[in-house]
């Protein structure tokens, strides 16, 4: 069953099966305490290496990183639309989204034009246009990152 969780379930499966395999080869590099000579065993007799207090602060540590692991997946999901520009014969002029995994994507090919239905699994051409639609001065000459970042620097520092 395909539910909007079940991208996260399978990654959050993932997290805690590296997390698994990290804790267990880490535990098996401890040498054991008669392998390290007398010296040592009686200094590991006085301090043991998985206390309460280790074990907890290990646990701490790999559930920040199996969270920050979520968070991430979660905020790339949510924000993860990002516009790839194309100077070729293809580019994606505009998109709708239509439900939550559903989107109506606008794609000139050469000089034609095509409305593309996106599903999860399934593209299908809906229509393809006759008069292609005007295509806007913004979205035919997209500038690069560089020169967008380069904008945003100059408009912050008030130049």
């Amino acid at each position: 069953m395909q539910g909007p969780w079940s991208g996260l379930r399978r990654l959050t499966a993932v997290a805690v099966s590296v997390a698994r395999r990290v804790f267990v080869t880490s535990a098996a590099l401890v040498p054991p305490a008669w392998a390290t000579g007398a010296e040592t065993a009686s200094a590991a007799a006085t301090v043991a290496p998985f206390d309460t207090g280790n074990v907890l602060r290990i646990f701490i540590g790999l559930m920040v990183v199996v969270i920050a692991i979520v968070a991430i997946a979660w905020g790339l999901r949510r924000w993860g639309n990002f516009r790839v520009s194309s100077q070729g014969e293809l580019q994606i002029i505009g998109g709708l989204s239509m439900g939550p995994r559903e989107r109506l994507v606008l794609v000139q090919v050469g000089d034609e034009q095509l409305l593309l239905g996106v599903a999860p699994g399934r593209i299908q051409t809906l229509h393809k246009l006759e008069r292609p639609v005007p295509v806007s001065s913004e979205t035919a000459g997209r500038e690069s990152f560089a020169e967008r970042l380069r904008t945003a620097v100059k408009q912050r520092a008030g130049l």
